[in-house]
């Protein structure tokens, strides 16, 4: 959840996302919603300095570790990393996900819940099954939920750095961390 500032209402915390509103509660209690990216670009909304602070300092750290990434080719050294290297780009909130280690089954296939930054099961997380010898065979793949395709699109692969993950890898990181959000490269499906 981001903390935002409002010209008129001060300091307040971003607590959901509804397509494209936010809504934020601020300090005393008044809550409203927002249409984003709208309420950014006008500067009616602006990040907090400190939330900021912290946003720079990660980037920081991603960007040194993406320097040694990019040489590498291990999944497992990407996934133990963590590198949000879309956090403080456009749309990186809508790249985020949490994969939660609870199974469902969508149209078909099964797979994980994902969730969205703010709490939302917005589809799963499976095995790409393709034809054999393909690059996406077993890669994971986010398959989302009819009700956020305008959002999301209808699918999207895990890459990280423009390094495939395959689902193997990511589903024992999601069984050993019992969750784990991940920000992903921002490329969709239709």
């Amino acid at each position: 959840m981001g903390i935002v500032i409002h010209k008129q209402f001060g300091k307040g915390i971003i607590t959901r996302e509804d397509g494209n509103y936010i809504h934020v509660k601020f300090d005393g209690g008044l809550e409203k919603d927002f249409v984003i990216p709208k309420s950014f670009e006008t500067g009616l909304l602006t990040v907090d300095a400190e939330f900021q602070k912290r946003i720079d300092v990660e980037k920081k750290r991603a960007e040194e570790e993406n320097i040694r990434m990019t040489t590498e080719s291990d999944v497992t050294h990407i996934l133990k990393n963590k590198p949000y290297n879309c956090i403080n780009q456009s749309n990186s909130v809508e790249n985020t996900f949490i994969f939660i280690n609870k199974m469902d089954s969508y149209k078909n296939i099964n797979g994980y819940h994902v969730n969205s930054i703010y709490g939302e099961n917005v589809g799963i997380v499976w095995k790409h099954k393709h034809k054999k010898g393909e690059l996406s065979e077993g890669q994971a793949e986010i398959r989302f939920y009819d009700q956020f395709r305008e959002k999301f699109g209808t699918w999207r692969r895990v890459f990280i750095n423009n390094e495939r993950i395959m689902f193997d890898h990511l589903e024992k990181f999601i069984k050993d961390n019992d969750s784990y959000e991940i920000t992903i490269d921002q490329q969709r499906g239709s």
